[in-house]
């Protein structure tokens, strides 16, 4: 029941462009902790990677079809929340609904938003995240955004059902993917014959000059030249394998030996298994992958990119929270440094990064019963003028 007596009545949207069971996985964390007493009905939308037989045996649960970019996606029909994984879909939902976002991830990125895509996230209520450092570059954006809205700088974004100015509160939670914390963990497997994964985020969500595709030709033949029985597992953004821009990268990858362009749509756990070694450029999956390995990821943040101010900052949030590498020979230093890397050094990067950037002060329905329930005033939040409040913070304003 929420705090006025109205039945609770959820609407869970999973709607990512091409998005597979990776993207899924998060929403089908929350409904697996949701209250008891809550009444749920899940929908999936047409320009998911999934269909819908897919997502159904996915989650467990009847999947009903939903209309992307339909003025309402949702009609408000007695629903009192909508909960989805796709930032840009608050839009579409009618302005009486609690919308709350589950964020991607456990980790910042240099986005290529100098907002930090606050013209898709300023129409939700709620966004749910487990990384301090992420909560606090998507305040900051979404501050200087609204600021600019109201200035005039920017217009209105789009067609949508709801404003965008209006007071958006970051909602704290433990890592909706995270199993648990780990205290130990055994020696890694001492083989020369070892799997590379490599793991571009999207083309259109880094800043240019940090996408990992524009290194490949450091990056490939470092691994093929200076460990010749590495294979190489290579799997893009789930959105960049339909994208035409993005085939004049994947085609020469297709004819190396001993590659393997990943273009099944799998879940991303099944990847990190795999992975005895993971680079990426700012993906936040590079976080996923150590809290699930124990294994610090390798971040590749090429010199000259480091002159743009947003990839320095996140350089410097990173910085000895993971391998990063910024040259040709630093990637094959931190690779040998990875495979010999004994399991107490191992612990101490994953303890670090637990200790230091994410919310594990409570289970997992707690963070979520915050998020429905919860006062706004009670969360870090922007105000619809862009003023940022933290009750955590000394005064509360910021």
């Amino acid at each position: 029941m929420t705090n006025s007596g109205r039945k609770l009545r959820i609407a869970a949207v999973n709607s990512v462009n091409q998005g597979g069971e990776t993207y899924l996985e998060y929403l089908r964390a929350v409904l697996k902790h949701l209250p008891a007493d809550c009444e749920v009905d899940v929908f999936q939308t047409e320009n998911t990677g999934l269909t819908k037989q897919e997502a159904e045996n996915f989650l467990g649960r009847i999947v009903n079809p939903a209309s992307y970019g339909a003025f309402p996606l949702i009609d408000e029909g007695g629903y009192t929340h909508f909960i989805g994984n796709d930032a840009y879909a608050a839009r579409f939902v009618p302005e009486s609904l609690r919308a709350i976002f589950i964020s991607h991830g456990s980790a910042p990125m240099p986005a290529s938003s100098d907002y930090m895509f606050s013209d898709w996230t300023s129409f939700w209520d709620c966004i749910i995240g487990a990384s301090k450092g992420m909560t606090g570059m998507a305040a900051r954006g979404m501050s200087s955004y609204r600021h600019a809205r109201w200035s005039g700088k920017l217009n209105v974004p789009g067609a949508a059902c709801r404003s965008d100015l209006r007071t958006t509160a970051f909602c704290p939670s433990t890592p909706l993917k995270f199993p648990g914390r780990v205290e130990e963990v055994a020696e890694l497997e001492q083989r020369s014959d070892f799997t590379v994964g490599i793991l571009p985020t999207s083309v259109t969500a880094i800043r240019q000059s940090a996408v990992l595709y524009n290194s490949l030709a450091d990056i490939v033949p470092t691994i093929l030249e200076h460990f010749p029985e590495a294979r190489i597992v290579f799997r893009p953004y789930p959105a960049d394998l339909e994208n035409p821009a993005c085939q004049k990268w994947f085609e020469p990858l297709r004819t190396i030996p001993r590659l393997l362009l990943d273009e099944t749509g799998r879940s991303s756990a099944e990847f990190y298994e795999e992975s005895d070694v993971l680079i990426t450029d700012g993906s936040t999956g590079g976080v996923s992958y150590m809290l699930k390995r124990v294994i610090p990821p390798i971040y590749y943040i090429p010199e000259a990119s480091l002159q743009d101010h947003i990839v320095s900052w996140f350089s410097d949030e990173i910085n000895n929270k993971v391998l990063v590498a910024k040259t040709a020979d630093e990637l094959r230093e931190k690779i040998i440094e990875c495979r010999a890397m004994k399991a107490e050094n191992r612990l101490a990067y994953y303890r670090n990064y637990c200790d230091g950037d994410l919310y594990l002060e409570k289970d997992k329905a707690s963070y979520i019963e915050d998020a429905l329930f919860g006062q706004l005033e009670a969360f870090k939040r922007v105000d619809r003028v862009g003023r940022i409040f933290d009750p955590v913070a000394s005064g509360g304003l910021q």
